[in-house]
């Protein structure tokens, strides 16, 4: 059943009814939280032509900030309108998602192996994974979150185009479509960058899939790498030198605590992803008082042994050790030693999901790939 083709037209229907189905009581949850202060008594998004205040209101999250003026501008308060756009937001990253691991089945590293054997069956398992897994729904039904998502769709189009440049460039087309191409990874990338500041990572996923699909055919594109890493490092600094934002977060746990405690919040994330029951907006996490307690040796012994794994899979199976860096390198943003006043949040683990989705649409094609079509597709 790998091997046979899935037609796109109907890969994009799968994922976004899925989509639409698992989101459909959704669209009348009522304010809560953060809300209140981004959207409710926030009267910077009250004049949608005035971009002055929403900038003033959060420079790094200003366009976050402009779909909720929209948002307002459209339908004041009515909280349909604001779940309607969260959730095409989300369907359009599950899309990219899926596109994504079309075009790696096309890389150097990748091309005449899996997943180009049965890509489609295996982009669409990942973006089917992405769009329905319940770890999602902060992300997408927490109206205040909408930054997660927002960021992770200009992230996954950067990324895409950057790619689709290499691959361009290795078949010898004009210079104009390549041009266009990095214009528009750029572009997307620095607004990823303006919608949630976890986007900073994006410059190393880009060095990320050059030595994981690239490196073997061609160098690395350092020019327009070291030029978005620059402008990647450059934007906030300018905020922060211009007061605009600040680095220190109020009520923010004690730095030490804050690192002790995140090996058990990543070993949470990971139990989540297989198993996600008991999911709560508000975790009761035990803070870490040191590295030498029972549960974060033992935290960080698996995520050493997974990240061993990844290492070790990189020569075999490269898409799958792509996903697993992908989760370790998107996730520290908000899991390191930049200290927040919350160890654990479900919603920062949207962008680290795309990476997970991969990785687990393989490992689902490596345990079914022996089964009987019927009951395959019954288990997927």
């Amino acid at each position: 059943m790998w091997d046979r083709p899935v037609p796109w037209w109907l890969s994009c229907l799968s994922i976004c009814v899925v989509g639409i189905l698992v989101y459909s009581n959704a669209f009348q949850n009522s304010f809560h939280f953060d809300d209140e202060t981004s959207i409710i008594n926030n009267p910077s998004i009250r004049q949608l032509g005035d971009l002055a205040a929403i900038w003033r209101y959060s420079p790094a999250r200003f366009l976050t900030y402009l779909s909720f003026a929209l948002n307002y501008r459209l339908g004041g308060l009515d909280v349909f309108g604001y779940h309607l756009v969260s959730l095409v937001i989300h369907l359009a990253c599950a899309l990219l998602v899926w596109l994504l691991v079309w075009q790696l089945s096309r890389t150097p590293a990748l091309r005449g192996s899996w997943p180009s054997t049965g890509a489609s069956l295996s982009a669409l398992l990942a973006a089917l994974i992405f769009v329905a897994h319940p770890l999602q729904t902060q992300a997408v039904t927490y109206i205040a979150q909408r930054a997660a998502s927002m960021a992770t769709f200009f992230y996954l189009i950067s990324l895409y185009c950057y790619a689709e440049a290499r691959l361009t460039g290795q078949a010898g087309k004009k210079k104009p479509t390549l041009f266009l191409l990095l214009t528009a990874s750029a572009l997307s990338g620095i607004m990823a960058l303006f919608s949630k500041e976890t986007a900073l990572t994006l410059p190393f996923v880009i060095l990320l899939y050059e030595v994981f699909f690239f490196r073997s055919s061609s160098a690395v594109n350092w020019k327009f790498v070291a030029a978005l890493v620059i402008v990647f490092m450059m934007v906030p600094m300018l905020l922060v030198l211009n007061g605009l934002i600040e680095f220190g977060v109020e009520q923010a746990i004690p730095a030490a605590t804050y690192v002790r405690t995140q090996p058990s919040v990543l070993m949470t994330y990971l139990r989540l992803v297989i198993f996600p029951a008991n999911q709560n907006l508000d975790y009761d996490v035990p803070l870490a008082l040191s590295f030498f307690e029972v549960r974060t040796l033992f935290s960080l012994a698996l995520l050493l042994a997974l990240g061993f794994a990844g290492v070790r899979l990189f020569s075999s199976r490269r898409a799958l050790s792509f996903g697993i860096f992908w989760f370790f390198l998107t996730v520290l943003p908000e899991s390191s030693v930049i200290p927040l006043p919350d160890a654990i949040y479900e919603h920062r683990l949207y962008l680290p999901m795309v990476g997970l989705a991969i990785a687990l649409s393989l490992l689902f094609k490596d345990i079914l790939k022996s089964w009987k079509p019927m009951a395959a597709w019954s288990v997927l």
